[in-house]
């Protein structure tokens, strides 16, 4: 298997739609959120992460209701242009928020 550093995945969703976040073996996803304005909900479909795999969300709206599928995942809202990055550990099957 190659080393693949950064993979970036950018969605233009509208209110209330879900995003699906593909398989990738880079050690970082970045997911761009880049919806046309501000709205209330979005569903994001995650694929399963490998070892050490970090996360990176940002949005250039306000997101005020954020649901995670494919895992318990510690990300609820994203501010107006905010990131929040997340590494997982695969021996405690679990995220932890490291930006």
């Amino acid at each position: 298997m190659s080393y693949i550093p950064l993979a970036v995945q950018t969605f233009t969703p509208t209110t209330g739609q879900t995003i699906t976040v593909q398989p990738s073996e880079a050690n970082i996803v970045h997911v761009v959120i880049d919806p046309a304005s501000t709205f209330a909900a979005l569903t994001i479909t995650m694929p399963t992460p490998i070892y050490n795999q970090k996360f990176i969300f940002s949005s250039t709206q306000i997101l005020t209701v954020v649901v995670i599928t494919g895992s318990l995942f510690p990300l609820t809202s994203l501010g107006l242009n905010a990131t929040a990055g997340f590494l997982y550990n695969l021996g405690t099957a679990s995220w932890f928020k490291v930006q």
